[in-house]
């Protein structure tokens, strides 16, 4: 019977395992402090790019030759705010800066996620044609396509990069 509860001795002392313990704890530890910090510092690093290109924009804008801002007497002046529907969805449109046949401005369409959005683009006199794209890198990214018809109405349609498609008529006011 004396055998039967015997406690039998350990290979190995437990004070010679017992350092990894701390070992092991310290380099969890390291790797997730590690891990936050990197992991932060990409983030501030995106938004600082993304003000920086926001910044050059506003300073671009505001340092535009003003003889550059002359129209032609044929060109129709595109500055202002054109309103109207994108598919279902409220819109402004703001073009704030012309140049001959180039424009810069921004965009607003009231979707479930609303678009803020800067543009720019070319207008075609002759044709009527308008052309414009996103500036920003957005979730609703795309390109519009548009006919100015009457002197102060403008339709066409949006193409988003994912394939979806709104038309859209805004009207200056």
């Amino acid at each position: 019977m004396k055998n039967l509860f015997h406690i039998t001795q350990r290979k190995y002392p437990l004070s010679i395992s017992m350092p990894i313990f701390p070992l092991i704890i310290f380099a969890f530890t390291f790797l997730s402090i590690s891990i936050l910090i990197s992991g932060c510092q990409k983030k501030q690093q995106q938004t600082a790019n993304q003000n920086s290109a926001q910044q050059k924009d506003s300073i671009a804008a505001n340092t535009t030759d003003t003889t550059k801002n002359k129209l032609n007497a044929n060109l129709q002046d595109l500055k202002g705010t054109w309103s109207g529907k994108m598919g279902a969805f409220k819109t402004t449109l703001k073009i704030t800066d012309q140049t001959q046949n180039d424009f810069k401005g921004s965009i607003t369409v009231a979707f479930r996620d609303p678009l803020n959005q800067q543009i720019s683009g070319k207008f075609d006199p002759a044709t009527g044609k308008l052309t414009m794209h996103d500036v920003l890198k957005q979730r609703y990214q795309g390109k519009y396509n548009a006919k100015v018809s009457a002197k102060d109405k403008l339709s066409g349609t949006y193409s988003l990069n994912d394939g979806q498609k709104f038309n859209f008529n805004l009207s200056k006011k």
